[in-house]
C-alpha cells in the first residue's frame, strides 16, 4: 500500500520531454468512458487512488466530481489545441466528495516525489 511504503510508485507513462506537461487532478476520480467527454486515453497516465489505498482511479457511480473537473480542462485545453499534456488522476475525495487532510497531504507528496525525481514537467495541480 502507498501509504506504508517509500514512494515507489511513481506511474510508468508519465512523459520524460521536457516539453511535455502534466496536469495532476486530485478529486474524486475520473470516467474515462463517459461519452460527454473529451477524454484522450492516451492522455491519462496511471494515477493513485489515496483513499482505497489502490491503483483504481475510476469514479464511483455516486460521484463524478472529478471528472466533471477533467472535463472542464480537457474542453479547454482542446479549443486552445493544446496536444502535449498527460493527465495524472489522484483520488483524495470518496463518497459524497468527502476526504481527509491525510489523503489530500499524502497526494501532495506523491506529486512532490516525481517532481524531485525530474521525472515529469509538472505544470498544474489542482
Amino acid at each position: 500500500s502507498y501509504k506504508n511504503k517509500v514512494f515507489d510508485l511513481i506511474p510508468k507513462n508519465i512523459p520524460r520531454s521536457l516539453d511535455s506537461s502534466v496536469i495532476v487532478i486530485t478529486d474524486s476520480g475520473i470516467e474515462s468512458n463517459n461519452l460527454i467527454s473529451y477524454f484522450n486515453n492516451d492522455k491519462l497516465v496511471h494515477g493513485w487512488n489515496f483513499v482505497t489505498d489502490s491503483s483504481n482511479v475510476n469514479f464511483s457511480e455516486s460521484n463524478v466530481h472529478g471528472t466533471s473537473v477533467n472535463y472542464l480542462i480537457e474542453k479547454n485545453l482542446a479549443l486552445a489545441k493544446k496536444t502535449d499534456y498527460r493527465i495524472l488522476p489522484l483520488v483524495v475525495l470518496g463518497k459524497e466528495n468527502k476526504g481527509s487532510l491525510f489523503d489530500y497531504l499524502c497526494a501532495l507528496s506523491y506529486v512532490n516525489d516525481i517532481k524531485n525525481r525530474n521525472l515529469a514537467k509538472i505544470k498544474v495541480i489542482n
